[in-house]
């Protein structure tokens, strides 16, 4: 396990996380009560996938592995999946338009895991 490469990769993804971060804080205060997981289901799931993938990018020959390649893609997509049932979650639904920072953070995420577990960065 090569962490300093994992760390390598979760410093060039801070970029991303930032937005997530944000919009995750945003999002779980604006939840209707009792609904504050679903509400920011899309950036917890974009930040432990992105976890995932920093921790994956350590493993030794990852990027000979030909389904790691498609990681980043399926948490790209099962978050974009989530905006609905979390926009329905919140209490007002036009705050839904914070979800332009989760998608702007999964997006940078979903780049920067795709290089880390092709290791094309380095």
């Amino acid at each position: 396990m090569d962490w300093r490469y994992s760390l390598f990769t979760v410093e060039q993804g801070l970029l991303g996380i930032f937005p997530l971060a944000v919009a995750l804080v945003l999002l779980a205060l604006a939840a209707s009560p009792g609904r504050r997981v679903i509400a920011s289901a899309p950036c917890l799931f974009a930040l432990a996938g992105f976890a995932a993938c920093c921790l994956a990018a350590g493993l030794p020959h990852v990027e000979n592995w030909t389904l790691v390649e498609y990681v980043p893609l399926f948490i790209l997509l099962l978050t974009s999946a989530l905006f609905v049932p979390s926009t329905l979650a919140l209490r007002r639904r036009w705050l839904g338009i914070v979800h332009v920072l989760s998608l702007a953070g999964a997006l940078l995420s979903f780049f920067v895991a795709s290089m880390a577990l092709s290791h094309d960065g380095t």
